[in-house]
């Protein structure tokens, strides 16, 4: 049951959201094209940078009389724009995906159904949290490749390949580390979400001014707490990435168990 509960999240979900990944990604590498030819004819460092004429010597700039058209720069500027408001619209619209799915499928109309389910609220929530969980991934694998891909195609010709795939010894500890630390702090700030709207609910006016305030106010004392630890007891760079997995880790135990027990005892349904 739990897996249907997955499987129905990624249904509920508008697949304008695949066209977004796809926009950024298609956007990278026109942006990554641009600047490989701007470079290539020295146009784009002329319209960036408007170096001075002792460096391009007889060389126009593209903005004066005579020079080569500004359609390629105000395009390539228009382009990137473009790339970047889709990266914010991108990251904004995981967040409120994120709020939406967990609220209104839980604490409004739709818990009605939701909560009748013959499913555990444990199912409930972690069926939330995964789908949650996997959104976010693609939103950071998406950059991560817009990037990539950027980078790739403007420096293509000076890769050197060989040493590229030259297998070297790999630090799996760090890279063990890395990948805890990403999981449970990804894990632990989407429990946060869902313990403050969890909170939010149990009032029944202004749910959404209560669960924001709720979000900020736990966030604040939790940093002041890990701020003062880290202090009192000296935590160093080596000890550090091992400190916030544990903290992490910690905290999502508690942001769990805080949206369970509030979901299984104080559901106030809208």
């Amino acid at each position: 049951m739990f897996l249907k509960l997955v499987k129905y999240e990624f249904k509920t979900v508008n697949k304008w959201y695949l066209g977004l990944y796809g926009s950024i990604i298609t956007l990278s590498l026109i942006i990554g094209l641009w600047i490989r030819g701007g470079l290539e004819k020295n146009d784009f460092w002329t319209a960036m940078f408007n170096e001075t004429s002792e460096l391009y010597g007889t060389h126009t700039y593209p903005y004066e009389s005579g020079s080569t058209s500004v359609l390629p720069e105000v395009f390539g500027m228009i382009v990137t724009i473009a790339f970047f408001s889709l990266f914010v619209a991108l990251g904004i619209s995981t967040l409120f995906l994120i709020i939406r799915r967990f609220k209104n499928s839980v604490y409004d109309r739709e818990g009605y159904l939701t909560l009748t389910l013959p499913v555990t609220k444990h199912e409930i929530i972690l069926s939330k949290l995964t789908a949650a969980f996997i959104w976010t991934i693609l939103s950071v694998l998406t950059l991560l490749i817009s990037v990539a891909l950027i980078g790739f195609i403007i420096s293509f010709d000076h890769v050197n390949w060989e040493q590229l795939f030259h297998i070297r010894a790999l630090d799996w500890i760090s890279i063990v580390q890395g990948f805890l630390f990403f999981v449970l702090s990804t894990t632990s700030s989407i429990l946060l979400i869902y313990l403050a709207i969890s909170i939010g609910q149990l009032f029944n006016d202004n749910r959404v001014i209560f669960g924001f305030m709720a979000y900020v106010g736990i966030s604040i004392v939790m940093t002041t707490l890990s701020l003062l630890i880290s202090a009192n007891f000296n935590i160093g760079e080596s000890l550090f990435v091992s400190y916030s997995i544990a903290q992490d880790l910690i905290l999502s135990i508690l942001y769990y168990f805080g949206t369970y027990y509030i979901l299984k005892n104080k559901v106030n349904l809208q």
